[in-house]
């Protein structure tokens, strides 16, 4: 296995598992915030994907060379769902938008009557 294809399995192994870590603490944190759950039954089924996922990147994969342009990419991509995985970012409004999104400003601009 190349030097490299074995650092980057290696990472996307920890960045997963970090991910389910982060995932966890933040749901325990909102649920003691008084907040509720949509949707935890299809949890397993997307931890299982990504676990296939990771199993055909090692099982297909170990002995090929990273493509550097794709591992940028990824590392942009990755970096972004970093971000916004630890980061929630500000509390939402009683309509489900965030109020500095365009989407929160829109609305309450609507119900307010103006800008």
């Amino acid at each position: 296995m190349p030097v490299a294809t074995g650092l980057f399995l290696g990472f996307l192994l920890l960045q997963r598992f970090s991910e389910l870590v982060i995932a966890r603490r933040n749901t325990a944190r909102l649920l003691a915030q008084g907040g509720y759950e949509v949707g935890a039954g299809h949890y397993p089924a997307m931890v299982a994907l990504h676990a296939a996922w990771l199993s055909c990147i090692v099982v297909f994969g170990h002995s090929r060379p990273v493509s550097w342009p794709w591992l940028a990419l990824f590392a942009g991509a990755a970096g972004v769902a970093c971000l916004e995985t630890g980061h929630p970012g500000p509390p939402l409004d009683d309509t489900g938008d965030c109020p500095a999104s365009p989407a929160g400003r829109a609305r309450s601009e609507l119900y307010s009557g103006g800008g």
